[in-house]
């Protein structure tokens, strides 16, 4: 939860991707159980939403809750609690190939064959400075739409994520504005898949 301002987690020039809200009960619970970690102000445990909370907290199975209440943040806020719940990767991330089906169309590429239902995914995808503001990618069939964030830069290149979600079964496409004029070289596609 942010309270009126923006989170950013940073290590060296990475960046996590935050989801401010000012209550979590305004996300979709699965979008929660997808994430690394809770933020949110301690004192929810005993307010109007208690039982949100709580129940948050009795879902964390392996994770652990945190309590921060040190002097050094007292100084700086209210005391916050951490709901941890961390994702491993499977695997290295795998690299798709991206193809344009037609001159003016968004680029595409194949998602790989064997996923299955319910299994936990992201994709990053590395876009060229020059390829402007990308925003989102659609998974097809269906025209999902999956908001992009920016985690970093890697010389000439940004890297853009997804979130965490769960496949539904049909997907077989992703789709990617690209500008006909950026070579389609300076594009790159990789998809993750997740374990708790």
């Amino acid at each position: 939860e942010t309270r009126g301002g923006t989170m950013r987690l940073t290590r060296g020039g990475d960046r996590a991707v935050t989801l401010g809200v000012d209550r979590l009960g305004r996300l979709d619970p699965g979008t929660l159980d997808r994430a690394d970690a809770e933020v949110f102000l301690r004192n929810r445990f005993h307010g109007k939403e208690v039982d949100f909370y709580r129940g948050r907290e009795d879902r964390l199975g392996s994770g652990r809750a945190e309590q921060v209440s040190a002097e050094l943040f007292r100084s700086r806020g209210e005391p916050v609690a951490l709901l941890l719940h961390p994702w491993m990767p499977v695997a290295a991330p795998e690299p798709l190939g991206i193809g344009r089906p037609a001159p003016g169309r968004p680029l595409a590429a194949r998602l790989p064959d064997g996923l299955k239902p319910g299994e936990v995914v992201s994709l990053t995808l590395w876009v060229p400075r020059e390829a402007g503001q990308v925003d989102a990618l659609r998974i097809e069939p269906g025209g999902r739409r999956l908001p992009l964030y920016e985690t970093g830069r890697r010389g000439k290149r940004r890297r853009l994520v997804t979130t965490r979600f769960a496949l539904t079964g049909p997907e077989a496409r992703v789709r990617m504005p690209a500008p006909p004029e950026v070579a389609l070289r300076l594009y790159r596609l990789e998809l993750y898949r997740w374990r708790r």
